[in-house]
Parts: C-alpha cells; sequence; structure tokens
C-alpha cells in the first residue's frame, strides 16, 4: 500500500497528465460564466476580430440554466422493493425508504447551513458542467453532552464517599458522554478528484483542493505561518479516504491523522457522465473527452454565433458616427469640426463643388443570413429548440408542439442518469454505513414524494437497514404538461370492465407517487367517510365541530342519530322475522360454535338418526262393539 507520499505524487503526475480535460471542463464553467468572446485564430495565426467589437451571445448560460431548471425541479423518487416480498417485509421496505428521504432531507438541512446548494443541485451543476459527479458521503458521530469535568456539579448532585479517615469526600461519578449521528455530503471537485481502482470497482478516492491557511483553520484546526492567516496564498491539500481510514495532508505538514472513519465502504461516490465507453489510441487523448458536459456538441457552434454576432455588432456600431465624403474640386477642402453633433453649422462654397455626404453603410454579404440560421438551427439541435422558451415564429399544431416538448429530454438524458446512479450511490454508502452499527438510531424527518407531501418523522432500526430491499432512484424531469398526460394514462389504465393494470401499478408507475401502502390506506379512509349515511353524517359532525360551527355540528350529529336508529330497527325487524320462520336459533352453544337452526325443525337423519317409523292407519270412527258399514254386505258377497 502506498505511503501518503506517494499518493500525493501519483495525484500530481495524473493532474498533469489530464491537462487536456481540465483544459475543456475550464472552458466550459468559463463558456456558462459568459467570459467576454475575444475571437479566434485564423489559418495565418492572426485573430480578425483584432480591434473590432466583439459579442458574447447568452446563449451558452441561457440553455444550462433551463436543462437546470428542468432537472432541479424533477421529483427524486426512492423506492425499496425486495422480490417476493410479504406484507411485512414491504412495510420494512416502505421504512427504509423514509430513510432514504430522512438522510437526504437532513443533508441539504446542513448543506443550507454552510451555504451550500442543496444536493440535487450540486449534482445537477456538476452532470453539466463538469461531465463527472463527485460526493463524500460521511455519517459523523459527535458528542451532545459537555465533556467531563468542565462544569462543576451543583450541591446535593455529587454523591457522598466516606473515606478510610471517616471523613467524607466529594466525588462524581462518571458521566456517559452521549452521541448524535448526522449526515454530512460534502461536493467535491470532480476535476481534481482521482479515484484508485480495484479488480471489483474503486478502492480509494483523494481530492486535491487549494486552500487558504484561514480555511484550513476553520476546517481542521491547524495553524498555518507561525499564526498568520494570509488569505491570499493558497497551499494545496489532499483528501484521502479508502475503505477503513480517512487522511487529509499537505506538502511537509499532516492535517488530519489517519483515522477509521467506520463506513464499511469507500465514503466517496464518483460517476461519469454520457453513454460512450473509454476507447484508446496510440497518440490519441480520449480522456478529454471522457465524461462530456452539456456543451459537448455546440462548443465550437457557439464560437461561431459570437464571431457572426461580433461582426454584426461592428456593423451596427458604426452606423452611430457614420462616414462622411467631404466633395471639393481639388479634394483639398477639410472639416473644421463634426457636423454630426446636434446643431452643428457648416458653410459650403458651391463654386467650388463642396458638398458633404454620409457613405453608404457597410453591409454583411447577402449569404450571411443563411449562413447564421443555419448555425442558430445547429445549436438548438445541440440543446434546446426556441420553442423551449415560448418562441413561436408561427401557429403550431398540438402534436407539432408535444414533438417538440419530447426533444427536450434528448440534451439532458445522460446528466439526468448520471444523477440518477448517484443519488442510488450515495444512498447505498450512507445505508452500509448504517447498517455496520458503528453508529447511533436515528430519528429523522421529511416529505414525502406523495400527491399530498406528506411530512413524517421516524426512528430508524439499525435492522431495517440489514433486512430491507435494495436501493432504487428515479428522477423524471417535469416537461410541460406532464401531469395532465399522467393523469389521462392512469384514467385510461383503470377504466372499462377489464382494468389493464391494477390501482397500485397506476400510482407507483404511472403516477410516481412514493409511499403507495400510504395512499391506499389514505383512500380506503376516504371512501369510508362517505360509504355508508352514518360514516358521512359523522364525519361531517366531525368536520363541524373542528372549526367550531356547533350549530351544525348539532345538525349532523341529529341526522347521525336518526340514521342509527333506523338501523337498530331494521336490524330488529330482520331478526324477528327470522325468529317466526324458526331460522333464529336457541343462542350460542357452549362449545362455541355459534347459533343455528332450532333441531325441531331438522329431519331426523341429518341428525345422526334413523329413519322415521310409518304412522299406522287409523280405521272406521264407529262405536264399540258396532258392525262397520259395509261389513256384512261383503260377507255375503264371499259367501260367508
Amino acid at each position: 500500500m502506498p505511503t501518503i507520499a506517494e499518493y500525493m505524487a501519483i495525484v500530481d503526475k495524473r493532474e498533469t497528465d489530464r491537462s487536456a480535460l481540465h483544459n475543456r471542463q475550464d472552458g466550459d464553467l468559463d463558456r456558462y460564466f459568459l467570459a467576454k468572446y475575444r475571437g479566434e485564430t485564423n489559418e495565418n495565426g492572426q485573430n480578425p476580430l483584432d480591434n473590432f467589437k466583439k459579442f458574447t451571445s447568452n446563449d451558452a448560460a441561457t440553455s444550462l440554466d433551463l436543462a437546470a431548471h428542468l432537472m432541479g425541479t424533477a421529483p427524486v423518487l426512492i423506492r425499496v422493493r425486495k422480490p417476493k416480498g410479504k406484507k411485512q417485509q414491504q412495510e420494512i421496505d416502505n421504512l427504509k425508504e423514509l430513510a432514504g428521504i430522512g438522510w437526504l432531507s437532513e443533508a441539504d438541512t446542513r448543506r443550507a447551513g454552510l451555504d451550500m446548494p442543496s444536493l440535487q443541485d450540486a449534482l445537477d451543476g456538476q452532470s453539466l458542467l463538469r461531465g463527472q459527479t463527485s460526493q463524500r458521503v460521511l455519517l459523523v458521530k459527535e458528542n451532545i453532552d459537555t465533556p467531563p469535568g468542565s462544569l462543576g456539579l451543583e450541591p446535593g448532585l455529587e454523591d457522598l464517599n466516606v473515606g478510610p479517615d471517616g471523613q467524607t469526600a466529594l466525588a462524581t461519578q462518571p458521566q456517559i458522554q452521549r452521541t448524535r449521528t448526522f449526515v454530512d455530503i460534502q461536493d467535491w471537485d470532480p476535476r481534481n478528484t482521482y479515484v484508485f481502482m480495484g479488480p471489483n470497482g474503486k478502492v480509494a478516492v483523494c481530492h486535491k483542493a487549494m486552500k487558504t491557511a484561514e480555511q484550513i483553520l476553520a476546517e481542521w484546526g491547524i495553524t498555518l505561518e507561525d499564526g498568520t492567516k494570509n488569505t491570499d496564498k493558497e497551499h494545496a491539500t489532499y483528501e484521502f479516504f479508502d475503505e477503513q481510514i480517512g487522511w487529509v495532508s499537505m506538502k511537509g505538514r499532516e492535517l488530519k491523522p489517519e483515522t477509521s472513519h467506520g463506513m464499511g465502504t469507500v465514503p466517496v461516490d464518483v460517476h461519469t457522465v454520457g453513454w460512450m465507453p473509454f476507447f484508446q489510441a496510440e497518440g490519441k487523448d480520449y480522456e478529454a473527452h471522457y465524461g462530456e458536459s452539456f456543451y459537448h456538441s455546440v462548443r465550437e457552434i457557439y464560437d461561431q454565433q459570437n464571431f457572426m454576432l461580433s461582426i454584426l455588432a461592428e456593423i451596427s456600431s458604426r452606423s452611430i458616427n457614420q462616414g462622411l465624403l467631404v466633395k471639393s474640386r481639388d479634394g483639398s477642402w477639410t472639416l473644421d469640426g463634426d457636423i454630426r453633433e446636434t446643431g452643428a453649422e457648416l458653410s459650403v462654397a458651391t463654386g467650388d463643388d463642396q458638398d458633404v455626404v454620409p457613405m453608404p453603410p457597410i453591409e454583411m454579404v447577402q449569404a450571411s443570413a443563411t449562413f447564421m440560421g443555419v448555425v442558430a438551427g445547429m445549436a438548438q439541435r445541440g440543446t434546446f429548440p426556441s420553442s423551449a422558451f415560448g418562441e413561436l415564429a408561427f401557429q403550431l399544431s398540438g402534436f407539432a408542439i408535444t414533438q417538440l416538448r419530447q426533444g427536450m429530454e434528448a440534451p439532458i438524458g445522460p446528466p439526468v442518469k448520471t444523477v440518477t446512479l448517484a443519488f442510488k450511490g450515495i444512498l447505498n454508502i450512507l445505508g452500509t454505513a448504517y447498517a455496520t452499527g458503528n453508529f447511533d438510531e436515528m430519528t429523522l424527518t421529511g416529505r414525502m414524494q406523495d400527491v399530498g407531501r406528506t411530512d413524517f418523522e421516524e426512528k430508524i432500526p439499525i435492522q431495517v437497514l440489514q433486512q430491507g430491499g435494495n436501493f432504487d432512484v428515479e428522477i423524471v424531469p417535469q416537461l410541460p404538461q406532464d401531469d395532465a398526460n399522467k393523469v389521462a394514462l392512469a384514467n385510461l389504465y383503470v377504466q372499462g370492465d377489464i382494468p389493464l393494470a391494477d390501482h397500485r401499478f397506476v400510482r407507483e408507475k404511472i403516477l410516481m407517487m412514493q409511499d403507495v401502502e400510504q395512499v391506499e390506506r389514505a383512500v380506503q379512509e376516504q371512501l369510508a367517510k362517505t360509504g355508508s349515511p352514518a360514516a358521512l353524517a359523522f364525519s361531517n359532525m366531525l368536520a363541524a365541530a373542528e372549526q367550531e360551527n356547533f350549530e351544525l355540528a348539532e345538525i349532523w350529529f341529529t341526522e347521525w342519530k336518526l340514521v342509527m336508529t333506523e338501523r337498530l330497527i331494521a336490524v330488529a325487524q330482520i331478526n324477528a322475522i327470522a325468529a317466526q320462520v324458526g331460522v333464529q336459533g336457541p343462542g350460542t352453544p357452549s362449545n362455541g360454535s355459534g347459533a343455528g337452526p332450532d333441531p325441531r325443525a331438522v329431519p331426523q337423519p341429518l341428525l345422526g338418526g334413523g329413519p322415521p317409523e310409518p304412522t299406522p292407519q287409523a280405521g272406521s270412527l264407529q262405536p264399540a262393539g258396532a258392525t262397520r258399514p259395509g261389513a256384512l254386505a261383503g260377507a255375503t258377497d264371499r259367501g260367508l
């Protein structure tokens, strides 16, 4: 393993080797800051615009501002899903989602206190301008109690200890310091971040930054230059992290010794923008184009645009003091003053053919307008069309406008993918560190990315990060009319006798809601409030009471009692009818099997008994000893 001095030497060597990449990145930043255009050198090594007016277009800044706006306003949707997870696993995953949202919210709160942009804005800026992202991600554990011995305890709060001599002595009990853990995410300039790769990814990262003595004192408490604070002189500092330790050093001075960070992984997230893999060729420096910025297809176009506009600006400026043609017979007549000033007078001798006429203005060649149109079209295809800024030269159909809006996604597609990977990498670093158990349990607050923007406050157990699924992040830029299109598509999915998808899929994949389970519970609660007249009356009564409209609450309370009374009467009538037809049983048996039908109304075979005995046929209704009617006649017929 290299020493600290060897690591610093490697970084310095890489800095020299990456000079072409650094020049490209510095030029892109100057282009966004609208550095004054100075012209360009022709094949003879001369600048055609020397001693002429130069114009700087603001297209480079406005286009990137629009890209940053679309990316900065896009919601960051954090998902945690474990394949085939059951209900309990889904609740664990939901809690892990809240942990991710809470970490990012806490990091943004800390960054705001340090006068830094939000994490999303910082990642957007790095990906758009540098073509790379680089963030140092740490969980910091700090003491929240006063160090022991700094403050004396009041009498009565100490323990009385009896010594060998029988004298009492005041002695304080040892104090256990309490700690708290917070999230600290710092921006590292990708230009000056150097990654050391291993067989399975990065094994160490070092960041080189120039800092003054005052900044070094504020960050690491080290005083330089014999206690003086020279705010002008800058010193090269090297901040290093691997999977176990971190240190900060400068040439000949240690600012922070090797310290275990306890994160369980390299606490630095680095990503590169673009779809192109790394290529190599002898004599070619492809690294200068590895991780391209937003301007990768319009750098030369902006220079050509500034060149043409500079010529127009020069021609326009000459119209203020337009040249004069002074005529005379022998050509010796000159003007004593500037006759273009307001109120100027001039005497002309007509006999000498004296006259003063304005010179014809200089005009650009006729093909210049066509060329400028081609350049403007190239700039729009490389960034955003003019319609993105509301500029429509003529009336367009709704379909054409929709097609133009879809073209707005292409320039920011690669940066959005990179920022998505950066958020996922940051959350994985924090999740890995939290699952180690090296840090305190955190109570996190934040706001979910659902329709209601629900706030939450949750204590996150360490087991949640150990048992939860994997973090997944999705960033969807909100283009014009996206919300209306999503709602229309959602309705299309659930309409009809056979829906195309279930409500959970529609809420999560189309409407991009954060906590789908909570939304479903809220919808069911809303349906429960209006699902029956009694529930509706009860909800209205509570709402009126909360608004202190007690007269209206009394009306709804009466309505609720009326509905409940009607329900009780209806239930009593049903029970009475059931009892009359023999369905209502005598009650619940002692074995707890529930009430059933009356056994007397059930056939014996169903109760386990044999078939019933047949009922004998009844005889004639005659007094005892009397002859049965027709008996004698029957006997005579038989010969008796």
